[in-house]
């Protein structure tokens, strides 16, 4: 207790410990000898008021209390006690020890300086916002930071990428977790790329107060990655999207024609290749300046016919390729014919005139195709407008005509159409001709060709064999057979007597291997041996005779039985034929069908059918159409025949339905 100025008159043991001295000699002695000099004025400031202020009676204050052991921090609480007068007559301190409190707030405030310091270090923006997003605080960078909005809130993030850059933060801010993202903002009329982190700061609550917000200029680093990306999908030369590019607009093109298409609505769409017609020449003659520059005007010639939205790419060398949506298969003809006429305007180059011209394929597709299909048939296009003479514009349809399908790229169409299931097999029924009664049947090739229709094998076969993808066809072919054969056998509509006969190509007899992909088709298909005949034509066993007698020799020991078919059509030898495990012998349709006008025909059959039963193999006639060859076979003794008049090839469900409902065929065709 003092005085009015601030004398103590009274003072309780706690004060006299700590100051390590006794009342006597403390009464007396002013307030400002016991406390911190640089605390004083704050306590002193307090006491004036009250003297002054009747109403001011109470207040709080921190100061430090000098002690020989050293300074301590106290709070003390002043209470102002007046006369009647309400004149000042004494004061009451109390103290309370908050030393350890102030030892913290000094170590956090030393912690704090140092963050401050580093913070200030850091060449990136770093900045604090409150939950309003406020700025609390900038580093030197931030304030230099020229993207940091000058009225004091967060930057002007890009409105595309402002619901990502809110869920981060607000993600921060409800979790406490460090997010970071990559987002837009706008600089003047610039928009610049950001790499922001939030990281969040717990108050006493426990709770997130507010949040460091630290920013990382991103831009250059994204630019080069963007130029990057567009040399890796554009055509250094032209600027026009390259290979892979416009394969991926085609994708997106066919995607919006599939969604067209969910929608019951038409959307099709054309691709073209061209490809300069002796460009070859200009390279030649002038050099490869000149070329790349009648490859730039070629493009900018281009750009200048097709429509807006339409999409010009170049493949490499003189090759181009066009990709226009939302047109008419008759629109598409004409945007080629007018690039044709665009095209014959002569290039002036190295002050000299020159003459183009292009070779065109153009494929059109109302439904969904495969990216990879539209381009390679554009590609065939193409090639056989150049093998027409140039300087023409080629539909694939043309190409897919009778007369010109060998000059397709058979081997990847056919891939293609086994990976698609386009390939299908039809059935056509071998008969007993006394009765009628079905003995077995052939496995025929279909190929059901995306726009050209149901393809016969003979429109196909021939080149397949030529490139090797046979092979593979072949094994498909006997794969399904097999299969489908076994799922009459397990319905019971296949009596003991049932043979299923396939086609082996002349390139399949060459491969070391068949035996063991047929053993394994067999094995893994359940199909008894005893029900498989495959068939080779003569002239394949004429090929390589020793090689054929070894293959065929490792097929009959899996139990299968063997065929020649078409016989009488090559050049085979009764002592090479006697060498052969052949089981039956197959005679060509082309006899067949003669042999009621033509007596040297009749006498082939007879011959052949005469040779079956000298070398224990069973005849049978290919080729029946009419009723009357059919009695003149059961007349020579021919025991087996298929063709027209029995049935058609039947695609497998249809047969089906044949074995289930008779087990003979009449003398009447059962398909068409």
């Amino acid at each position: 207790i003092t005085d009015p100025m601030g004398f103590i008159l009274k003072a309780n043991k706690r004060l006299l410990t700590l100051t390590e001295t006794n009342l006597e000699d403390l009464t007396g002695t002013h307030v400002g000898e016991h406390i911190y000099s640089d605390d004083y004025n704050a306590l002193a400031d307090i006491w004036v008021r009250m003297q002054v202020e009747t109403d001011f009676d109470s207040a709080i204050t921190e100061f430090r209390i000098l002690a020989p052991r050293g300074a301590k921090w106290y709070r003390g609480a002043i209470k102002a006690s007046r006369n009647d007068d309400l004149t000042l007559a004494s004061l009451i301190v109390h103290f309370a020890d908050v030393d350890s409190k102030f030892a913290a707030q000094q170590a956090l405030d030393r912690s704090s300086r140092k963050f401050g310091n580093l913070l200030d270090s850091l060449p990136d923006p770093i900045v604090r916002l409150n939950r309003a997003y406020e700025i609390q605080f900038a580093n030197p960078a931030a304030k230099e930071f020229r993207r940091l909005d000058p009225t004091g809130k967060w930057p002007q993030v890009l409105v595309e990428d402002q619901e990502m850059y809110l869920s981060e933060a607000d993600h921060c801010w409800t979790t406490g977790e460090t997010r970071t993202l990559e987002h837009r903002i706008l600089a003047g009329d610039q928009v610049l790329w950001c790499e922001t982190t939030f990281v969040a700061e717990v108050g006493p609550s426990n709770k997130v107060e507010t949040m460091l917000v630290f920013w990382r200029d991103q831009t250059s680093r994204r630019r080069h990655e963007e130029l990057l990306a567009h040399r890796a999908l554009h055509d250094s030369l032209t600027g026009l999207p390259n290979r892979a590019r416009f394969a991926e607009l085609l994708e997106l093109a066919i995607a919006r024609q599939a969604t067209a298409a969910e929608l019951g609505q038409v959307r099709p769409l054309a691709v073209m290749f061209l490809d300069l017609d002796r460009f070859k020449i200009v390279n030649d003659s002038l050099g490869h300046l000149a070329g790349d520059e009648l490859l730039q005007g070629v493009s900018s010639r281009l750009s200048g016919t097709v429509r807006p939205g339409d999409v010009i790419g170049r493949l490499g060398g003189d090759e181009f390729t066009i990709l226009a949506e939302d047109i008419t298969p008759e629109d598409a003809l004409v945007m080629a014919e007018r690039i044709q006429e665009r095209l014959k305007h002569p290039f002036r180059l190295n002050g000299r005139e020159f003459l183009v011209s292009a070779s065109i394929g153009v494929v059109r597709a109302e439904s969904p195709q495969q990216s990879a299909d539209l381009m390679r048939w554009a590609d065939s296009a193409m090639y056989r407008a150049k093998s027409l003479g140039r300087c023409r514009v080629v539909t694939y349809e043309e190409v897919l005509a009778p007369d010109v399908l060998d000059q397709l790229d058979v081997d990847q169409l056919i891939r293609t159409a086994i990976d698609r299931n386009e390939l299908t097999l039809h059935y056509q029924p071998e008969v007993i001709l006394d009765s009628g009664q079905i003995a077995g049947a052939e496995a025929l090739l279909r190929w059901h060709h995306p726009i050209k229709g149901l393809l016969g094998a003979d429109q196909f076969i021939p080149v397949a064999e030529e490139n090797g993808s046979i092979v593979k066809i072949g094994a498909w072919v006997l794969r399904r057979a097999c299969e489908d054969a076994m799922s009459w056998d397990a319905a019971g509509l296949l009596d003991d007597q049932f043979i299923l006969r396939v086609n082996l190509s002349p390139r399949q007899l060459d491969e070391d291997g068949l035996p063991g992909v047929v053993g394994e088709i067999l094995e893994s298909t359940g199909l008894p041996p005893a029900r498989l005949c495959l068939e080779v034509t003569e002239t394949a066993l004429m090929r390589e005779v020793e090689h054929a007698l070894e293959v065929l020799n490792e097929l009959a020991a899996l139990g299968i039985s063997l065929a020649i078919d078409d016989f009488g059509t090559g050049y085979s030898s009764l002592s090479s034929l006697k060498r052969f495990p052949i089981d039956v012998l197959k005679i060509d349709r082309s006899f067949i069908s003669g042999m009621t006008e033509e007596s040297r025909d009749s006498a082939i059959v007879r011959t052949v059918i005469a040779l079956s039963d000298t070398l224990g193999l069973v005849p049978t006639a290919e080729g029946v159409e009419t009723e009357e060859q059919r009695q003149i076979l059961k007349e020579m003794g021919c025991p087996r025949g298929q063709g027209y008049l029995f049935s058609v090839p039947l695609p497998a469900d249809d047969f089906r339905e044949i074995l289930r409902g008779s087990s003979e065929l009449t003398a009447q065709p059962v398909g068409q």
